[in-house]
C-alpha cells in the first residue's frame, strides 16, 4: 500500500502522470497503425514447375511426384494438392495449423532446400521450379491504368513510372502491376513458301540462335592496354529482324522478309488481362508494411496519384479500383462512435445510479485505461483494426468493476465515521488482492484464444492482448487515480450526516426480501437454474455460427469454364459474360479480371 500512499501525498507527481497518459493515449491514436482486418498469415504455398510440350500425364509422372516425393518428407506438412496442367506442374503446400506465424519464413526455407534438391532428378527442359509464398500479402490499394490509344507496352511503361513514384511513399510495403501482357515477334511462314524455298522452321530458329547471342569476342592486347571486341549481332528493330538471312540446307540465302512476314504482337492466349469498363488495363496493386498506417498512405498516394495525373501524357487515365484506406477510415470511425457511444453509456448508468460526483470519478478512471491502453498498443506495433477495437468495446463493462469496488468501499468507510485518508487506505488493502485475483481470471478466460492453433489464434491475437491489457490498468488505476481523485473531489460527510443503516431503503429492502425467498426456496431455485442452464444448451443449435461476418461490400466474382470440344476463345466469353453485366448494371462501372 505504499504506492497508493505515495500517489495520495505526492499531488503534483500523480497530475503529471495521469496527463501524460492522455497526452500519449490522444498521441498514440493519431500516430498508430489504422487497418480494416487484423492481419493474419496464410499457411499455404505453391510450387510452380514448367514442363514445355509435356502432356498433363507426363508432367505428373516425371515432375510432380519426384517434387512431392521430397515435399512430404517435411514434418510439418499438412497435406499437399497437385494439379497438372499440360506444360505445367503446380503443388499446393499446407502446412498444419499448429505452426506460428514467426515460424513460417524459416518453414518456407526449408520448403525451398526440398524443391531445390530434386531439381537434377527433373528431365531435360523441366523447371526451374518457383516456391511462391507471398501470394497472400495484402493489397489494399488497386488502381487501374487505362489508354485507348496506347498499347500494353506503352501502358506498362507508364505502370512502371507511376510506381517508381509510388515507391517513395511513406508505409508503402510493395507495389505489384497486373495485367502486363508478353510482346511477342510473331514470325509467320506459309507452308507453300516454305516448299518451294526449301526452308524449314528449324532454319529459321537457328538462325535466330546464331545471330541474337551474347557471346565474348575476346580483345587485341596493344601494349600496356587492352582492347575489348564486341559481337554486334542484336535486334534493335524490326527491320533488323526483316533482314536477317536464312540459310537452306541447300545452301540458298533468302531475307527474311521476302518468305515470311514479321509483326509486333502479344502471346496467345494470354495468361491474363485485365479490363475496366471494357477498355485495356494496366492494374497497379499497393500494399502497406505490417505496422503502417493504410488510411495515411492510401491518402498520400491518392495525393501523388492526382499529382501524376496532371502530367502524364494525353490518353492515359488512372482509375481508383479499390481503397482500403477508405475502408479502414469508414470501420474504425464506426468502432471508434461505438467505442465512445459505449464509455457515454457507461458513464449514464453511473450517473444514475451513484450519482454525478461518484459516476463521474469511476467514469473518468475508464478514459484513462483505454487511453494508457492506446499507448501499450502503439508500443507493441498492434494497430486500430476491429479486433482491437472490438476488444475495448468487449471490456467496457469490467473496467469499472475495480474502481466501483474501491469507490464504495472507501465511501462506505467514509459513512461509518471514519477519517478520508485511513477510509481509502483501508478500502484499497482490504481490496487491492481480491480484485487482482478477478482481474486475472477475467484474463485467463481470453487466453485459450490466444494460444489456439488454428488461423483463430493469430487473427483474434490482438483482442486478446488488448484485453488482458486494459483490464491491468483498470486494477492499476483503480489502486492509484481512483483513490487520488476521492481524496480530491469528494467531500467527507458531516458527523450529523451519517447514516444510522448504511443498507436501508426501499431498493435494499426489496433486494433483501427476494435474497430470502430464494433462500427459503432452494429446491424451486435450483430446479429453474436447471431447466435454464438446458434450455440455453439446447437454443445453441439454433443460432447461426459464422466466424466472420459476410463481407458487404460491392464486388463479385464470376467463375466460368468452356467445354473442351467448345470453340468458343476466352476473350470472346468474358465479352459476353461483360456485356450481360454491363446490360443490367447499366451505368455502374465493375472491374472484371479476365
Amino acid at each position: 500500500m505504499k504506492l497508493v500512499k505515495y500517489f495520495l501525498q505526492k499531488k503534483a507527481v500523480t497530475i503529471l502522470l495521469l496527463v501524460l497518459i492522455l497526452a500519449g493515449g490522444l498521441f498514440s491514436y493519431i500516430k498508430m497503425g489504422k487497418l480494416e482486418d487484423a492481419p493474419f498469415t496464410i499457411k499455404q504455398a505453391l510450387v510452380l514447375t514448367p514442363y514445355p510440350g509435356a502432356s498433363p500425364s507426363e508432367v505428373q509422372s516425371q515432375v510432380t511426384d519426384v517434387l512431392e516425393e521430397s515435399i512430404q518428407s517435411l514434418g510439418e506438412l499438412y497435406y499437399l494438392k497437385t494439379e497438372n496442367r499440360t506444360g505445367l506442374s503446380k503443388i499446393t503446400v499446407y502446412v498444419k495449423k499448429e505452426i506460428r506465424a514467426d515460424e513460417m519464413q524459416q518453414l518456407w526455407d526449408k520448403l525451398r532446400r526440398k524443391v531445390n534438391d530434386v531439381q537434377s532428378k527433373l528431365p531435360a527442359g523441366a523447371g526451374p521450379s518457383v516456391v511462391n509464398d507471398d501470394f497472400g500479402d495484402v493489397l489494399g490499394v488497386f488502381y487501374g491504368l487505362t489508354g485507348k490509344s496506347h498499347t500494353y507496352r506503352e501502358l506498362e511503361d507508364e505502370a512502371k513510372i507511376i510506381k517508381n513514384e509510388l515507391l517513395k511513399i511513406k508505409d508503402v510495403a510493395k507495389i505489384e502491376i497486373y495485367g502486363i501482357q508478353t510482346p511477342t515477334i510473331d514470325v509467320s511462314v506459309s507452308p507453300s513458301v516454305m516448299a518451294q524455298s526449301g526452308i524449314t522452321t528449324s532454319d529459321i530458329a537457328r538462325a535466330f540462335e546464331a545471330q541474337n547471342k551474347v557471346v565474348d569476342a575476346g580483345g587485341i592486347d596493344a601494349g600496356q592496354n587492352r582492347l575489348r571486341i564486341e559481337s554486334t549481332g542484336n535486334f534493335y528493330s524490326l527491320d533488323d529482324i526483316r533482314n536477317l538471312t536464312i540459310v537452306s540446307r541447300s545452301g540458298e540465302h533468302f531475307r527474311l522478309a521476302d518468305i515470311a512476314q514479321i509483326e509486333e504482337s502479344y502471346q496467345t492466349p494470354t495468361s491474363n488481362l485485365m479490363r475496366i469498363d471494357g477498355n485495356p488495363a494496366i492494374g497497379i496493386a499497393i500494399s502497406t508494411v505490417p505496422t503502417g498506417n493504410v488510411v495515411d498512405m492510401a491518402e498520400a498516394v491518392k495525393k501523388r496519384i492526382d499529382e501524376l495525373s496532371q502530367s502524364m501524357p494525353e490518353g492515359y487515365e488512372l482509375t481508383s479500383i479499390y481503397d482500403q484506406g477508405y475502408e479502414s477510415a469508414v470501420a474504425n470511425q464506426g468502432f471508434v462512435l461505438n467505442l465512445i457511444i459505449s464509455v457515454l453509456t457507461v458513464i449514464a448508468i453511473l450517473l444514475f445510479f451513484i450519482g454525478f460526483k461518484n459516476g463521474t470519478l469511476i467514469g473518468s478512471g475508464l478514459i484513462f485505461s483505454i487511453f494508457a491502453t492506446l499507448i501499450v498498443m502503439m508500443a507493441c506495433g498492434i494497430a486500430l483494426q476491429r479486433m482491437s477495437l472490438a476488444a475495448i468495446i468487449i471490456a467496457m463493462g469490467m473496467l469499472v468493476d475495480n474502481a466501483i469496488v474501491v469507490s464504495d468501499s472507501a465511501l462506505i468507510n467514509m459513512e461509518r465515521g471514519m477519517r478520508k485518508r485511513v477510509a481509502i487506505m483501508q478500502a484499497c488493502s482490504t481490496t487491492a488482492l481480491p480484485l487482482l485475483a478477478a482481474t486475472v481470471i477475467a484474463i485467463l478466460t481470453f487466453l485459450p484464444i490466444y494460444y489456439s492453433p488454428h488461423i483463430t489464434g493469430e487473427l483474434l491475437s490482438s483482442l486478446v492482448v488488448v484485453i488482458g491489457v486494459s483490464l491491468m490498468f483498470s486494477w492499476v488505476f483503480a489502486l492509484t487515480q481512483t483513490p487520488f481523485f476521492i481524496q480530491e473531489f469528494v467531500r467527507r460527510p458531516r458527523p450529523e450526516e451519517l447514516k444510522a443503516a448504511l443498507f436501508d431503503g426501499k431498493y435494499y429492502n426489496r433486494f433483501r426480501n427476494a435474497l430470502h425467498w430464494v433462500l427459503r426456496h432452494r429446491s424451486v431455485t435450483i430446479g429453474s437454474l436447471a431447466i435454464m442452464l438446458i434450455l440455453s444448451a439446447w437454443s445453441f443449435k439454433f443460432i447461426p455460427k459464422v466466424f466472420v461476418p459476410a463481407l458487404e461490400k460491392q464486388y463479385f466474382t464470376v467463375d466460368m469454364g468452356c467445354p473442351k470440344e467448345q470453340t468458343l476463345t476466352k476473350q470472346t466469353a468474358w465479352q459476353a459474360v461483360w456485356q450481360t453485366i454491363y446490360a443490367d448494371t447499366k451505368k455502374q462501372k465493375w472491374f472484371l479480371p479476365t
